[in-house]
């Protein structure tokens, strides 16, 4: 393979939908006991510099203009982040007694499917993919410390839950279904000002799965809610319900990873980005004094990997309160080291019985501040909620993301 610099440069930027976010606000119901059926389904992505004049051209086609590219790229800080994902999760929670002892435990089954991607990479990877070596001639394009990662992965599982307070734990076997990553050390690209001289300084290294099977490997992880109530109720003290979540804690094993790592520091005359390009896209050239000078290895190997899971920590809407107003907020930490803690807050706003509307402030993750808001309507048997953890970003262009949330909860 000889794809290792192109697929490098483009998967720093690659934002298909694919990581999860679930911050409508549950409802905390202990009143109903019945069995149910739960689908949460959302798809996002966040950015510290893309905006989606330009994301959306990029993942939907479309031509983008010399114009939005230099309005992306002054956006862009030495270094910047960019993620998302997502996710479809369906729960089945019986209301059959499990223990004779304990009526109020029951068992629950539940499936998902998930993409997470993410990247930190630096101005100067944007800047090759987009505008070529003619952007930095005279100049040194930086690539150090830029990295990323995608996995796509479906759970399966089961566990036990609690009728009444809502709390569970279940065990969950993971299927990986495919996973790349990449990572630059050290790397640097200059041109000069003539552009027939190119400096290449690259130390990294490109992991991609390669097995013909469906699923890439297998793991294991626990998905678990732990519900506890705080303060008084009568009077004015401030009360509620404390909810610690974890999605998917684990690891999983991939059975066959394709390696290849490049240790170049070279010079070259006569050619441009667009030559190296070239060159590393044909599989039928065994060599080139490019390709000679790169130092490039292959190999094939297994190994471990944390899943993209979370943690969060937060209170959560009383849906019996006698209250119109009620406050929500919470933290939320990934098990992905390019994922910054997210703190959220929000006010929910319930203007007749069983409807509910609310706004919420998110600051961290893959991006800044961001403004969300949602509605969720409730019947006997049904309960419905949708919303954006980023309004602004789903009408306009100059924004960094997007988000879409759907909650669907039927009593049977």
């Amino acid at each position: 393979m000889k794809k290792f610099i192109q697929i490098t440069l483009s998967f720093a930027l690659i934002t298909n939908f694919g990581f999860s976010q679930e911050l409508l606000p549950v409802e905390y119901d202990t009143t109903n006991t019945s069995a149910r059926i739960l689908i949460n389904g959302n798809a996002f992505h966040f950015s510290t510099a893309i905006q989606n004049s330009f994301a959306r051209k990029w993942l939907f086609g479309g031509e983008i203009t010399d114009e939005i590219k230099e309005s992306t790229f002054s956006e862009h800080n030495l270094y910047d982040r960019i993620g998302g994902g997502y996710r479809l999760n369906i729960q089945y929670r019986s209301d059959k007694v499990l223990f004779k002892k304990r009526s109020d435990l029951s068992w629950m089954l539940n499936v998902s499917n998930e993409t997470h991607f993410s990247s930190e990479y630096a101005q100067g990877l944007f800047g090759l993919l987009f505008f070529g070596n003619e952007r930095f001639l005279g100049e040194e394009a930086n690539l150090s410390n830029s990295v990323g990662s995608f996995v796509d992965y479906i759970t399966i599982g089961g566990g036990i839950h609690n009728k009444k307070t809502k709390s569970f734990i279940t065990l969950n076997v993971v299927l990986p279904r495919a996973y790349s990553d990449f990572y630059i050390n050290r790397g640097s690209f200059f041109t000069s000002e003539s552009g027939d001289k190119i400096d290449i300084l690259l130390e990294g290294e490109l992991n991609r799965t390669a097995s013909p099977a469906y699923f890439q490997g297998l793991g294991g992880a626990i998905s678990f809610d732990y519900n506890f109530p705080f303060g008084q109720s009568e009077g004015n003290n401030f009360s509620g319900t404390f909810r610690v979540s974890g999605r998917n804690i684990g690891v999983y094993k991939l059975n066959s990873v394709d390696r290849i790592s490049i240790d170049a520091d070279a010079e070259f005359s006569g050619f441009s980005i667009e030559d190296l390009r070239a060159t590393f896209n044909n599989e039928n050239e065994s060599s080139s004094p490019i390709t000679d000078s790169l130092n490039i290895t292959e190999g094939n190997n297994s190994f471990w990997k944390f899943i993209p899971g979370f943690i969060q920590i937060g209170k959560v809407v009383d849906k019996h309160s006698d209250t119109k107003f009620q406050s929500f907020f919470g933290i939320r930490m990934y098990t992905s080291f390019l994922y910054r803690p997210l703190i959220f807050a929000g006010v929910d706003y319930k203007p007749i019985e069983n409807f509910s509307l609310g706004a919420q402030g998110t600051y961290g993750g893959y991006g800044l501040f961001r403004l969300g808001m949602y509605g969720s309507y409730s019947a006997e048997k049904f309960s419905l909620g949708l919303g954006s953890e980023d309004l602004l970003g789903l009408i306009m262009k100059n924004q960094y993301g997007q988000s879409l949330v759907l909650r669907l909860l039927l009593n049977i």
